[in-house]
C-alpha cells in the first residue's frame, strides 16, 4: 500500500470513530438496542453491490428496496425521514412480514433510545 491509500485509509476510519463518539447517551444505548434487534433484519451487509444490497441483502433491507425504488434508502440507518410515531407503531405492530416486538424484548425506554437514533442529527 503506498502512503497516500494508507493516509485515507486512516482519516476515512478516523471520521467513523468521530460520528460515534457524537452520540448522545439516549442515541448510543439506541444504537445498541438497534444492533440487537432492528440490524439483523435491517442493516448493511458487507460487500455485494451497494454496500451489501443485492444477493446478499437482509431481508428487511430488501423489502424496503424494493418498496422505495431508490426513492429513499433501504437502510433504516441511512434515513432522515423517519417520525417517532411512526417507528413505535411499526415496531410495536409489526408491518408486512416484520414481526411485533413486545415491551418484554424492547422495553419503552428502549424504543424512545432506537427513535432517538434513528433521528439523531446527521
Amino acid at each position: 500500500m503506498n502512503k497516500l491509500s494508507i493516509l485515507c485509509l486512516f482519516l476515512v476510519s478516523s471520521i467513523g470513530v468521530a460520528e460515534a463518539q457524537e452520540l448522545s447517551p439516549a442515541e448510543a444505548s439506541g444504537k445498541v438496542v438497534f444492533d440487537k434487534w432492528c440490524e439483523p433484519c435491517h442493516g448493511r451487509v458487507a460487500g455485494g453491490v451497494f454496500g451489501g444490497l443485492g444477493t446478499n441483502a437482509l431481508p428487511g433491507t430488501s423489502a424496503l428496496m424494493v418498496k422505495y425504488k431508490g426513492d429513499l434508502p433501504p437502510v433504516l440507518e441511512d434515513r432522515i425521514d423517519l417520525q417517532p410515531i411512526y417507528i413505535s407503531t411499526v415496531v410495536r405492530g409489526g408491518l408486512y412480514g416484520m414481526p411485533i416486538s413486545r415491551k418484554t424484548e424492547i422495553s419503552d425506554a428502549d424504543l424512545q433510545n432506537i427513535i432517538a437514533y434513528l433521528n439523531r442529527p446527521r
